[in-house]
């Protein structure tokens, strides 16, 4: 499992929301960068309001964030149509999305013990978690 101070792995077979989609991929932290990972749904209430919250964030902070906070967003909605609709309507672009297909049962949400959305991972440049948990106000705003 996956928690707080360990090591953050490589993310296998995600499949890209935005520009080519043919493909599963990979991801993992970036090591320039604090790097923020929300695990979120579409159809989730909490989960689409914080990221809104995130994005609008994200543009009023975004000189300063630029370079330093890379955010990756893990979608685990059951069909891939529903949240590439929601990001495209919105305009979200500025981060990378990525869809896990099996939803709840994916094997990244198990290791991860994503039991629930929306849920987030704050990791450092040396790839180690900070902060880990449901909320994302607490770890977002430091």
């Amino acid at each position: 499992p996956i928690y707080k101070g360990a090591a953050f792995p490589r993310i296998d077979g995600l499949r890209p929301l935005l520009g080519p989609a043919a493909h599963s991929q990979s991801t993992t932290f970036d090591k320039n960068s604090i790097n923020f990972f929300f695990f979120w749904s579409s159809g989730n209430g909490l989960s689409y309001a914080l990221m809104e919250h995130i994005q609008e964030m994200f543009n009023v902070v975004h000189k300063d964030w630029n370079e330093k906070v890379h955010v990756t967003c893990i979608s685990i909605d059951n069909e891939f149509k529903r949240p590439r609709s929601k990001i495209l309507e919105k305009g979200w672009s500025q981060f990378d999305f990525f869809w896990a297909e099996n939803g709840m049962q994916t094997d990244i949400c198990k290791s991860f013990i994503v039991e629930g959305v929306p849920f987030c991972f704050f990791v450092d440049k040396k790839g180690i978690i900070r902060e880990a948990g449901p909320t994302v106000t607490l770890a977002i705003n430091r």
